[in-house]
C-alpha cells in the first residue's frame, strides 16, 4: 500500500492512502492515482493556450507500506 502526498502547485494539501485522500477531496480512487501520471503532472504545471499558470493537483508517492 502506498502513501501519498497530495499538492496544488506548491502547496501541500494532504497526505494518506490512495483511499484517505480519495475520501478526503471526494473523487474516485483512480483520480488519485490519475495525480501520480507524467500525463496528469504535464497537464497541471504547464501553461495554458493564453499563457495563464494551470494549478491542478498532483500526487506523489511518499512511502510504501506492507499489507497485513
Amino acid at each position: 500500500m502506498n502513501i501519498y502526498a497530495v499538492y496544488k502547485g506548491d502547496n501541500f494539501l494532504y497526505e494518506g492512502t490512495a483511499i484517505e485522500c480519495a475520501k478526503h477531496f471526494g473523487v474516485q480512487r483512480n483520480t488519485v492515482y490519475y495525480w501520480t501520471t507524467e500525463l496528469n503532472k504535464k497537464r497541471r504545471l504547464g501553461k495554458t493556450k493564453k499563457g495563464k499558470e494551470r494549478n491542478g493537483k498532483i500526487a506523489i508517492i511518499i512511502d510504501q507500506i506492507e499489507d497485513i
